[in-house]
């Protein structure tokens, strides 16, 4: 039985939909969960040019903006519920920061689980945990690697994606795949709502992933990368296609 589990995640509801439902049923388990900042200050402006100005666009982020600002109050968050239970949080503005490092260390973890965590874990984290890191990814890998795999998704106009938890390994999504789930694409769905059902989807998963690790039924499947796909940001040019076919991030 393995009892020390980490976790590196983002306070947004996306997190706490699809951990909410893990860290009730086993928190006594649960060391420290460690959740990233936005970059620095000092970082902003090179940031803002660089994702919004020539990324997804001004009208993009307003609507960001606007859907943060409803969920503002929210009590749905990891802070809240990590306080519920009493269990340490973290700011990881640089998870790969020696002190952050040296914090996992003591933990000591069995497993780390990575969801919705929007940083690369470099292998100095990586071969800390005596099991490995579970990493939760939107999409049916190998397909869909990189980022923002729901709005391409979306964009590319498939009727079906999925939920694939894996072990991280210092390639890019590429580490052996544990467990994998399709979740069917709605007609009426925007990058919200289906990031949000797929969520649910990866917390039965997630939780089932853990057992069988602790049961000794892990079985690992090679991604076979070849039959793969790799998506970066969206460029202007996406978006605007994105927008022709119909299609909301909200």
């Amino acid at each position: 039985m393995y009892n020390n589990i980490s976790i590196f995640t983002t306070d947004s509801l996306y997190s706490y939909i699809l951990l909410k439902d893990y860290i009730h049923k086993h928190h006594e388990n649960i060391s420290t969960i460690y959740i990233s900042k936005p970059l620095k200050r000092q970082k902003y402006h090179k940031f803002f040019f660089r994702k919004v100005i020539k990324g997804l666009g001004i009208r993009y982020y307003i609507q960001r903006v606007i859907y943060d600002i409803k969920n503002k109050n929210n009590e749905s968050t990891i802070i809240n519920l990590a306080n519920k239970y009493n269990i340490l949080t973290v700011d990881a503005p640089n998870i790969n920061d020696i002190k952050i490092i040296n914090k996992v260390r003591e933990d000591k973890p069995d497993i780390i689980i990575s969801g919705y965590f929007d940083q690369i874990i470099k292998k100095d984290l990586i071969k800390i945990p005596s099991i490995g890191i579970l990493n939760v990814h939107l999409s049916m890998l190998p397909k869909y690697r990189g980022v923002k795999p729901v709005f391409w998704v979306l964009k590319n106009n498939e009727c079906k994606t999925g939920i694939t938890i894996h072990l991280i390994e210092e390639g890019l999504d590429t580490g052996d795949i544990v467990i994998q789930k399709d979740v069917d694409i709605l007609l009426t769905d925007s990058v919200d709502s289906l990031t949000k059902r797929m969520s649910i989807v990866g917390s039965e998963i997630l939780q089932t992933a853990i057992e069988n690790v602790q049961l000794n039924k892990l079985e690992l499947k090679k991604q076979n990368l070849g039959s793969g796909s790799y998506y970066s940001q969206p460029t202007k040019k996406d978006l605007a296609h994105f927008k022709k076919q119909g299609k909301k991030f909200y």
